[in-house]
């Protein structure tokens, strides 16, 4: 099942703060950013970790994630991402 990745404006500040902040890393948090949106797209509905509702986390090689899935209309809303080490 395919889903449509949306990131909230606030998941794409925690981003690009990571991306400022990380001049050494920024190809790293790019790739990171690209390779959740691949996981997220494909079966979203069973990535990561189970939360309340609809919420579910996801670690992906030192970032964590969060996101919503609706799964009946195959979005996916990506609520933060942040630097877990």
């Amino acid at each position: 099942m395919k889903y449509f990745v949306r990131w909230r404006q606030a998941a794409e500040d925690d981003l690009l703060s990571l991306w400022l902040n990380a001049p050494a890393d920024r190809e790293e948090i790019s790739r990171i950013s690209q390779a959740a949106d691949r996981l997220l797209e494909r079966d979203a509905h069973l990535q990561g970790e189970a939360r309340e509702g609809r919420r579910r986390i996801l670690f992906v090689e030192g970032f964590g994630v969060t996101f919503d899935v609706y799964q009946n209309e195959h979005i996916v809303r990506v609520l933060g991402i942040w630097r877990t080490r």
